[in-house]
């Protein structure tokens, strides 16, 4: 990844490890030899000579044409982000169709969605996206934001440092929106001050270093901006109340913080303007969701082509799995992520169906991933089982009563690592020796902890009781990816032999929100792992108490976000886990962050949070792309963003 080099030096040195290096897995470095580049306009042309002329999709130029649209000139910034594609230089036209399950949205992430910074192709650095660069004072406490001169939103108004203030300001300090700010904008725990230097800049200032802030940037979503013109009439610190009620009424809303966080989400509203390369065009319950380009895209390839490549992206609600195979098979989607459709156990039919439906298979790779992944219900109203699933000696016992061999035997033919959900391999944090506690498929020893557990003794059907004389039951709620649904079959045979009583029961994307956000759960079965590098495990709440994001413990990290105002109060190894984070994510050495990151991870061992079974191999996690789709990475990252999905094109 090149980054320009005035760019560099006006980055102040403490900040340069945090802000701009990832240093990269070796795993990572193996996996991910893409050929695309992004560059600032003047670093491009000052290697390689002045783009002298600019193109746009025949589309576009018909709407010029007709006076519908302004000249291409006038939509693109002075310096717009260069391209540099992974093969070459692509056409203008088509529809890219994908899939999705049924009664989910959009992925945000892969055609909408503009990150203020972004990580390069490969991951391993960040580069200024939305954003034309920063600046850091001497110590790390302020930031200056610099934006793109010139640069518009879809609807052609001015994308300007108003957009950024409205966001920190109305948004994110709104405590009608977010009682606590947002984490991002928190570093010794409290939200930084922004202040307006132009129209093309802002300075963010806190009491402490804010070493991680611009990683932060590249993953907050939707985004940390927001159209101030356009989302000022629906919030009441800029149009009367009676206006905004008026329309929060006629939108179908209960109040005016459910309207406005629908609509300031590009990714749910179809009125709502972005800056992405394409813009959902129908209302997110859709069956079909159709996408259009973005005529004020403002990135280009390197001829001087106005990107995105491809007119429209529809995306398909199907139920995951068979039906969604079967229209794999058909030939009915373009390109296609690993689901519940895939895996070792499909790829003999997907290869043999390959030529006939005009795909061919794509290694896909994202850091972590784990099946048979277990969430608990710290926060179950059921006593009993809140107070057993919160001792640690209960979540062992469960542990050690799992066929993690078997498991790996039957899904991937041996090929995974059992293992507790891990980070990646390799460095920093050599994931491969992490989390292989209580692994041991040991069910005397499970049922000895049961015992000790004083759940000793048993009824007529030989399942244990529990204190209060009612049988010890469980339900798995099993999320579709991978084969969690075959896994927690298993779990539950593997439960019933130590005397729980478990049932598995199929879980839907659509009602997982419902189910998990009220606690209304016994254990949660879920596809993937604790990531790490090249993104850094600090950003994601799988990890650690990330806002109200914690996987593990929602209600923990919302007493956590809120100074003990909400939720239910962690146990201590938590609030050290969050101590640890508040720390690391300051500094600017990335050298200590590592060392503290690891503090985290030895106390995650140890209290095992979650339990899971195998981490798969790579085999496993593969994808389909349409022949004559180009510019497609092979092996290419699952959030699709980071590959620039604006390169893609379909060969003529």
């Amino acid at each position: 990844m090149r980054m320009r080099s005035d760019l560099l030096r006006r980055v102040a040195p403490i900040a340069v490890a945090a802000a701009l290096l990832i240093v990269p897995s070796l795993a990572t470095a193996q996996m991910m030899d893409t050929n695309s580049e992004v560059y600032q306009l003047d670093e491009w042309e000052g290697m390689h000579g002045a783009i002298t002329s600019f193109s746009e999709a025949p589309m576009l130029a018909s709407m010029v044409a007709a006076g519908d649209l302004p000249p291409l000139a006038e939509r693109l910034p002075s310096n717009p982000l260069v391209v540099e594609p992974v093969d070459e230089i692509g056409q203008y036209g088509g529809v890219l169709r994908e899939l999705r399950p049924a009664g989910t949205i959009i992925n945000g992430d892969h055609w909408v969605w503009e990150y203020a910074t972004a990580y390069s192709p490969d991951m391993s650095s960040i580069f200024p996206n939305a954003l034309a660069g920063w600046d850091w004072n001497a110590d790390g406490t302020t930031i200056t934001l610099h934006l793109r001169e010139g640069m518009k939103w879809s609807d052609g108004k001015p994308f300007v440092a108003d957009d950024f203030l409205f966001y920190w300001n109305e948004i994110g300090l709104n405590e009608e929106l977010f009682p606590t700010p947002p984490s991002q904008m928190r570093f010794g725990g409290s939200a930084g001050t922004m202040t307006k230097v132009s129209d093309t800049a802002v300075q963010i200032s806190w009491d402490v270093q804010a070493g991680m802030f611009v990683e932060f940037m590249a993953r907050w979503r939707p985004a940390n901006y927001a159209h101030s013109e356009f989302l000022k009439q629906f919030h009441p610190g800029h149009t009367s109340m009676e206006k905004v009620e008026a329309a929060v009424k006629e939108n179908g809303f209960e109040t005016w913080t459910d309207q406005f966080t629908e609509i300031y989400n590009p990714q749910h509203s179809p009125m709502t303007p972005v800056i992405g390369p394409w813009k959902l065009e129908n209302e997110k319950t859709d069956q079909v969701l159709v996408m259009s380009r973005n005529p004020y895209y403002w990135k280009i390839d390197t001829a001087g082509n106005q990107l995105p490549y491809i007119d429209a992206i529809h995306s398909q609600g199907v139920p995951p799995g068979e039906a969604e195979l079967l229209k794999i098979l058909a030939g009915e989607s373009d390109l296609q992520a690993p689901g519940p459709w895939g895996g070792i156990a499909n790829l003999a039919v997907v290869n043999e169906n390959a030529e006939s439906a005009g795909y061919s298979r794509i290694q896909y790779w994202w850091p972590g991933g784990e099946q048979g992944l277990i969430l608990f219900n710290f926060a179950h109203e059921d006593v009993v089982l809140r107070e057993l699933q919160s001792d640690k000696r209960f979540r062992i016992a469960l542990s050690h009563a799992i066929d993690r061999d078997e498991i790996n035997q039957t899904f991937y033919k041996g090929l995974g690592i059992p293992s507790q959900p891990t980070v990646e391999a390799g460095p920093p944090y050599y994931g491969e020796n992490l989390f292989k506690v209580y692994l041991e498929h040991d069910p005397d020893k499970a049922n000895g902890i049961l015992d000790e557990l004083g759940l000793d003794e048993r009824d007529g059907d030989g399942y244990r009781l529990r204190s209060d004389g009612e049988r010890l039951r469980m339900q798995i709620y099993a999320m579709p990816g991978g084969q969690t649904a075959e896994i927690a079959d298993l779990y539950s045979g593997y439960w019933g032999e130590v005397g729980i009583e478990t049932v598995a029961r199929a879980g839907s994307w659509d009602a997982f929100g419902g189910i998990y956000n009220t606690n209304d759960f016994d254990l949660i079965m879920f596809p993937f792992g604790l990531a790490g590098r090249p993104m850094n495990p600090l950003v994601r709440g799988e990890v650690v108490p990330v806002g109200t994001w914690f996987t593990p413990g929602r209600e923990w990290a919302a007493w956590l976000n809120s100074s003990g105002e909400e939720g239910m109060e962690p146990p201590d190894a938590l609030k050290e886990i969050a101590a640890l984070r508040e720390r690391a994510i300051s500094i600017s050495d990335n050298a200590e962050r590592v060392a503290i990151t690891m503090e985290v991870f030895s106390l995650l061992e140890e209290e095992l949070y979650m339990i899971g079974a195998v981490r798969p191999p790579r085999q496993d996690y593969y994808g389909i792309v349409n022949v004559n789709l180009g510019n497609i990475p092979d092996p290419i990252i699952a959030e699709h963003i980071h590959e620039v999905p604006a390169q893609f094109y379909f060969k003529s």
